[in-house]
């Protein structure tokens, strides 16, 4: 089975600074599931760290565009994908991939 797992872009506040962590979780599952499966990890975060999408007058999205990442599942064809969702304020994030 070939299984794709993203860590998808970030929504945040203009005023606040852009971080960007490793997604240990992603790599925790990877770890484990690539002993069975043939495992991809798109972190959407780190790809595109440089693009920003202003989302009304308060927020910017940065990451990987979703017209990007489409691409970029439609490249790998999964069998399966997985999101991380850390925080309930990025879920948008996860419903658009």
């Amino acid at each position: 089975m070939r299984v794709l797992l993203v860590h998808p872009p970030f929504t945040i506040f203009k005023t606040e600074p852009k971080r960007c962590h490793p997604p240990l979780g992603l790599a925790y599952l990877a770890a484990v599931l690539k002993r069975h499966h043939e495992v991809f990890v798109l972190d959407a975060l780190a790809e595109g760290y440089g693009k920003n999408e202003f989302i009304g007058r308060e927020f910017i999205r940065y990451g990987l565009p979703f017209v990007d990442i489409k691409r970029k599942i439609e490249y790998i064809k999964p069998d399966i994908v997985g999101i991380s969702c850390l925080f309930s304020a990025q879920f948008e994030n996860v419903v658009n991939i």
